[in-house]
């Protein structure tokens, strides 16, 4: 425009071309004037019980990123609320529920996230920008060589976090998600939340009831918790239950929860569900999986390997380990041992109600019955190779894929000791079911056969739960025997 610089320009001009320029203020003062301490986590809820080995690592980490990540409803918030109130990081301490897995609710852009952090930490003057890139950059300018302690809560994948974390590492950072490893994102430390150990769990369960279980008593809460898979949302649920009942007691309560099909029912209160936080998990999934992971729910037994899921979905190998490996990630199921995998009893219940209320009784008896006959397929396989010179009334796998382990003896025998409550569930199933019938004495007779051969008695017990829509009887069949 024509006008000519000021003398104060042309000055910082000068100091700059002779390197004159004053010092910045300390690091002390900046902070004093453009950067409020702001501290806004919350405090952990009351009774939390145990996680001891897993805060005292979280409390040597005095810079960097740890990543938490558990099913639904194990408790990550309490454990990142009780890890955060050991942390005292000067220059602030922020919390932000990025409402991944949050009712009604959507999960936070990355855009949105930025712009709440950036005004906790005294930003006014933010980029007219919807490009989340130009935000973390500000992000990452206004926080560095601060030490924040920022908790990221309910994160639901690794591209959420990754803009909000601050670049220098001086921070301390804390993610939960239900997302196991959320998706390879890089972390310094990473904890995998389990449900507590039994008498971590009953404590868990008189501190939310605020009464103390001794005697019968503590046996009853021993069933209750065990009933509950002892998760802690279910304990918290039940504990408000007794507390805000008096006269409820906990034998009552094991009544109430013994009903396999009517639990999830009875595990709600106000405007805690557990079938709600599992809907919320189940729904992240494509349609092909969550069908999948229904027909699980058809099983008698928590523990699947590919050749079941094959079995149960109609598909092949592969694609079977590619369905398992995403219900591994979304802590849909667990990895307890190589390749074998396992649902919560709470899980289960509910995808036994999803499949109950979506899937027609066709297609659920079209996939036990391929799961009859893997099992036929299999277990004729396995006991001939134990006894080759036995004959074994067999069947056929129908193009479906078998272990390898059933054709070598000491894999067959491994099999038979894996295998063998599900085949005496199967068996107990088929006894109630007509059109199932041939296949209850056709699956005893390897199964029987290698019991006696190893001196295992054969005696009749409790059958597991059967499937949606087939009430389970007791026939005096083999039931689990083998154990």
């Amino acid at each position: 425009m024509g006008v000519e610089p000021g003398d104060h320009l042309r000055a910082t001009h000068r100091a700059i071309l002779r390197a004159e320029l004053p010092r910045p203020a300390t690091e002390t003062s900046r902070t004093a004037e453009t950067f409020p301490v702001r501290k806004d986590i919350p405090a952990p809820p009351p009774g939390f019980v145990g996680r001891t080995s897993e805060l005292a690592l979280i409390s040597q980490l005095t810079s960097g990123v740890c990543a938490v990540d558990g099913m639904a409803g194990v408790g990550k918030t309490a454990f990142l609320l009780r890890a955060a109130a050991q942390h005292d990081c000067a220059d602030g301490q922020l919390y932000l529920d990025l409402c991944g897995y949050t009712l009604e609710r959507r999960p936070l852009r990355p855009t949105e996230a930025l712009d709440r952090l950036l005004r906790a930490v005294g930003a006014t003057e933010l980029p007219v920008t919807d490009d989340p890139d130009e935000l973390a950059a500000t992000w990452r300018a206004r926080v560095a060589g601060r030490r924040l302690l920022l908790v990221l809560d309910n994160a639901v994948n690794a591209e959420q976090v990754r803009p909000l974390l601050p670049g220098d590492g001086g921070s301390v950072v804390l993610v939960s998600s239900r997302r196991r490893r959320l998706g390879g994102l890089e972390v310094d430390r990473h904890l995998h939340l389990g449900v507590p150990p039994l008498g971590d769990a009953v404590r868990l369960l008189e501190n939310a009831a605020a009464r103390e279980c001794s005697g019968t008593d503590r046996a009853e809460a021993i069933r209750v918790v065990q009933t509950c898979g002892r998760l802690p949302l279910a304990l918290r649920i039940v504990g408000a239950k007794l507390r805000h009942r008096p006269a409820l007691g906990l034998a009552d309560l094991v009544d109430h929860l013994r009903d396999h099909d009517q639990r999830l029912g009875q595990l709600e209160i106000d405007d805690r569900r557990i079938d709600v936080v599992f809907e919320m998990s189940y729904a992240q999934l494509d349609p092909g999986d969550q069908q999948a992971f229904r027909l699980l729910g058809l099983l008698g037994t928590a523990s699947v390997d590919r050749y079941v899921l094959a079995a149960l979905a109609g598909v092949d190998g592969h694609r079977a380990d590619l369905v398992l490996e995403r219900l591994l990630a979304a802590n849909l199921v667990d990895e307890p041992a190589p390749g074998r995998f396992v649902l919560h009893d709470l899980v289960r219940s509910y995808a036994a109600q999803t499949t109950r209320q979506l899937d027609p009784d066709r297609l659920r008896r079209d996939a036990l019955t391929r799961l009859f006959d893997y099992y036929l397929a299999a277990s004729a396989r396995a006991y001939v190779s134990i006894q080759p010179a036995t004959a074994v009334t067999g069947g056929t796998s129908a193009g479906m894929p078998l272990p390898a382990a059933v054709d070598d003896f000491a894999g067959a025998q491994a099999w038979f000791e894996r295998e063998a409550g599900t085949l005496g569930w199967l068996v107990d199933l088929a006894a109630v079911r007509p059109q199932w019938h041939a296949y209850g004495w056709q699956l005893a007779n390897p199964l029987v056969c290698y019991l006696t051969r190893h001196g295992r008695a054969v005696r009749p017990t409790r059958p597991g739960p059967a499937p949606p829509g087939w009430p389970p009887r007791s026939l005096g069949t083999i039931g689990r025997a083998s154990r």
